[in-house]
């Protein structure tokens, strides 16, 4: 799987790079459910910092906040399971995910709502049509390069920077597995989605 580090929309780039260029040297992204440790000895501080090391990029999901110095833990309040699932969705549907990493998750409901994220975002698993995992603004974009229209006037007509709409073709190409604007044609073509 292709991965894209989170980046906002409207974040400039390197000057001479485009976003097709970016992506390919983009981190792999790994999707991590941990405590919040104040302490940095563990938890998602510790998560972050060895997936740094690796060279992966971390996207931290806090499921339990600790209270704790570097010797001892006192106490730790779990988030409710509805908003850690709220936080991995929310990510997931924005960044693709090459990897994922569970840690302390604070409370039965926690293990089971990371249980779900995981078994409904499992790699190669799902029956569902790739492009059911693009976002509103994804699957916009995506219709409209389909059709033929150019970065410019999509970024044009959506009120949008040209360099936001690269960003969102990398993202789509990325998570429908496509190389180029003809292959987004065939592909939306073959499921219906434009005529």
């Amino acid at each position: 799987m292709t991965t894209s580090a989170p980046r906002p929309p409207d974040a400039p780039a390197d000057a001479g790079v485009d976003a097709t260029q970016d992506a390919a040297v983009a981190p792999a992204c790994v999707l991590t459910f941990n405590a919040a440790d104040p302490s940095g000895a563990g938890g998602l501080a510790g998560d972050v910092s060895t997936l740094a090391a690796m060279g992966a990029h971390a996207l931290p999901i806090t499921t339990s906040i600790l209270l704790r110095d570097t010797a001892e833990i006192f106490d730790h309040h779990p988030i409710d399971a509805d908003v850690v699932a709220e936080q991995a969705r929310t990510v997931l549907e924005d960044i693709t995910v090459s990897g994922w990493k569970v840690g302390f998750l604070g409370s039965a409901e926690g293990v089971s709502a990371v249980a779900e994220i995981l078994a409904d975002n499992a790699a190669g698993t799902s029956d569902r049509p790739l492009h059911e995992s693009l976002s509103e603004r994804e699957l916009q974009v995506f219709l409209r390069l389909a059709k033929g229209e150019t970065v410019g006037n999509i970024a044009e007509s959506m009120f949008l920077s040209i360099k936001t709409v690269s960003t969102y073709r990398t993202r789509v190409m990325e998570k429908l597995k496509l190389q180029s604007n003809s292959d987004l044609t065939y592909y939306a073509l073959k499921n219906g989605l434009i005529q």
